[in-house]
């Protein structure tokens, strides 16, 4: 059955923020998405992490050798098997309902695509301890716009 969302994460060195990202994705209220870990390491290859977090659905697929990042994002683009295909980069974190909300949108209006717009974290030392740090909230969700973009390119 093909999934509602292919969650496509690229990635390349940073584990650390990749188990963040995965967790979040596990964390999902939704459970109709499949993830694919795109892995263009150079130096720390990511699949220890992928394998932690890793669920039915879940892949990870990896270069011959390292490649421009576009690249690797086309690459994790191609094997998504979803009706919608979501780009994160390895640093973001999901609220638990953000799948939810973004199928709930889906379902009520017709929409081409469905963005959102992120809030920040600040770590104290992203080296040895990304885990503490500042965070940055940049906007209360209101009501969900849809996007145009028509609109978007005349503005």
């Amino acid at each position: 059955m093909t999934p509602r969302f292919s969650v496509v994460v690229p990635t390349r060195d940073r584990p650390q923020f990749l188990s963040w990202c995965l967790e979040s994705l596990a964390a999902q209220t939704y459970d109709d998405f499949e993830v694919i870990v795109s892995d263009n390491a150079v130096d720390i290859p990511a699949r220890d992490v992928f394998d932690r977090w890793a669920r039915p659905g879940w892949h990870y697929v990896t270069p011959e050798h390292p490649v421009p990042m576009h690249d690797n994002f086309e690459l994790g683009v191609s094997q998504a098997s979803g009706d919608h295909i979501v780009v994160l980069i390895d640093k973001t974190v999901l609220v638990p309902s953000a799948l939810a909300t973004a199928a709930r949108v889906l379902d009520e209006q017709a929409v081409d695509i469905l963005t959102w717009w992120n809030e920040g974290y600040v770590p104290l030392d992203e080296l040895r301890e990304p885990g503490r740090g500042t965070y940055l909230p940049l906007w209360t969700p209101t009501v969900v716009a849809p996007y145009s973009a028509r609109d978007e390119l005349a503005a």
